[in-house]
């Protein structure tokens, strides 16, 4: 991948908020393997074993445990990434009306 100087110069100042944002995410996305891998026990529980319900039951709540921690840190990662791109749009848009009215009227 590769990041140009000047796409980064226009992160200045937001750059802390999108790696939070990288970081969040990858918890969310552990969480959601980590969801798989409970289900997966449950699973190998019921089919193999013929587990009885009762035996499953803080499997299950770990199941939905991490099914609504998982859906809360993408829900604040979407939150940050959206602030994030408010913010970088805001200020690419002040630059771009202060370049505008440097140039004049008479160049449009």
């Amino acid at each position: 991948m590769y990041l140009h100087p000047r796409l980064l110069a226009l992160a200045k100042g937001v750059r802390w908020r999108i790696i939070l944002a990288a970081l969040v995410g990858m918890l969310a996305v552990s969480a959601g393997i980590a969801r798989l891998a409970v289900a997966a026990v449950v699973i190998v529980s019921v089919i193999h074993e013929g587990a009885a319900f009762s035996s499953l039951t803080w499997p299950l709540v770990a199941m939905a445990g991490l099914t609504v921690l998982r859906s809360g840190l993408q829900y604040l990662q979407e939150v940050i990434s959206h602030h994030t791109a408010s913010i970088v749009k805001v200020a690419l848009r002040e630059r771009l009306y202060r370049h505008c009215l440097a140039l004049g009227p008479g160049y449009f």
